[in-house]
């Protein structure tokens, strides 16, 4: 018999930082699988094995794992770091798949982020509508600056081609690309 407590979500974000995003989603699908019942979606604050057996398990719904938890999933598709935005940092290739994601109107600190991407076999293709700011200040005083963009590929294999609104990118690696300012459209093939 074990017992956990899913405050544990934080660590999905140590492996997106580390650069390691299967096994983030590796962690994430771990820890949901500790919603109990799981018709109602519901995180407590302590999850054991032996689940008909009574014991404590806090809170339910527990909101600090709760809010862990939608640190996550944001912390998987954005960053916001001091010098640049990066989109699908930890993003799972599956949400990718079919309709792939969409964001928007995400408030960030370098404007509304509302963007999709959508991998269509070979082709991975982010698109981003206005709302990015592309000159933003890092304080108050400080004088304005391009806003820095980096999009990860969640398979983080090496694009055969990438294009940037139309045009042919050779600096890119197998994480991902940065950028030097917001783009409308970004074209990977594999």
């Amino acid at each position: 018999m074990y017992a956990y407590t899913p405050y544990e979500f934080r660590n999905v974000l140590t492996f997106v930082q580390l650069n390691r995003p299967k096994d983030g989603e590796e962690l994430l699908s771990t820890l949901l699988t500790g919603r109990r019942p799981a018709d109602w979606q519901v995180l407590a604050e302590v999850v054991r094995s032996q689940v008909r057996r009574p014991f404590y398990l806090g809170d339910m719904p527990h909101t600090w794992v709760g809010a862990e938890y939608a640190r996550a999933l944001f912390g998987m598709l954005l960053h916001e770091a001091d010098d640049r935005l990066e989109l699908l940092p930890g993003v799972p290739p599956a949400w990718l798949a079919g309709e792939g994601l969409r964001i928007g109107n995400l408030p960030t600190a370098f404007g509304s982020l509302s963007m999709s991407a959508r991998q269509e076999g070979p082709l991975m293709r982010v698109l981003l509508e206005p709302g990015l700011r592309e000159n933003t200040p890092l304080e108050v005083n400080w004088p304005a600056r391009r806003l820095p963009l980096a999009v990860n590929w969640p398979a983080r294999r090496l694009p055969l081609a990438v294009t940037v609104d139309g045009r042919s990118r050779v600096d890119y690696s197998a994480d991902g690309i940065r950028l030097e300012r917001p783009f409308r459209e970004l074209v990977a093939r594999w």
